[in-house]
């Protein structure tokens, strides 16, 4: 039995397209279609995944990619045990610390014992730490008992399948129509007069 070599990509973003550009210069071939979560191929023993870039670093951790290709702040970020093996050259990012254009700034010890809203913690931490700063961090999260929070944590934050698109939400229309159904049913037969003389004029009232 052949071993394949699995390679976990980003599915979308700026280093979908670098990822598979440089896999396709490499001489492999592949069907890379819309919404698939995996692809093997056609002329060497390999499969690709197509993921979140969050979710890369655990996949090779966990041993279900066996490389992956993805941007150096996550890869820190998400602290897995995974290591650095090369940088390719693409997909270059910047993070800066930002603040209020009327605040001057010399050097880094300004930000001693400063409050930090981040949602890098753990790479902003290592660099303070660096440089010997003290800092108060506060990863960005919406307050608990605001609607933003609700959003956040059901829609933003809510665990689904990686390969989640638009035609897993027929299910969930086919249910809500159901529910629309029912309810707008008990309305009706609350305004419905069965009766030979009323049962006209009773359509007309709920029209």
């Amino acid at each position: 039995m052949k071993t394949k070599l699995k390679i976990a990509i980003q599915k979308s973003g700026r280093l979908s397209e670098s990822s598979l550009k440089l896999l396709k210069e490499c001489g492999i071939e592949f069907d890379n279609g819309l919404n698939k979560l995996k692809a093997e191929a056609f002329n060497f023993p390999l499969e690709v995944f197509f993921l979140r870039d969050d979710d890369i670093p655990q996949y090779v951790e966990d041993g279900v990619a066996d490389i992956g290709i993805v941007g150096e702040n996550v890869m820190l970020e998400k602290n897995r045990s995974v290591k650095l093996v090369d940088k390719l050259g693409f997909g270059k990012c910047r993070l800066s610390i930002a603040i209020p254009k009327d605040q001057k700034y010399k050097s880094l010890k300004d930000f001693n014992g400063k409050r930090f809203a981040t949602s890098y913690p753990i790479i902003l931490e290592e660099y303070l730490k660096k440089n010997k700063i003290i800092l108060i961090m506060s990863k960005i999260r919406w307050n608990r008992d605001s609607i933003l929070s609700f959003v956040d944590s059901h829609i933003i934050d809510y665990p689904t399948p990686i390969n989640l698109n638009y035609m897993w939400s027929f299910g969930s229309t086919a249910g809500l129509c159901l529910v629309i159904q029912i309810v707008t049913g008990i309305f009706l037969a609350m305004h419905y007069c069965p009766h030979i003389d009323l049962a006209f004029s009773s359509v007309e009232h709920i029209m």
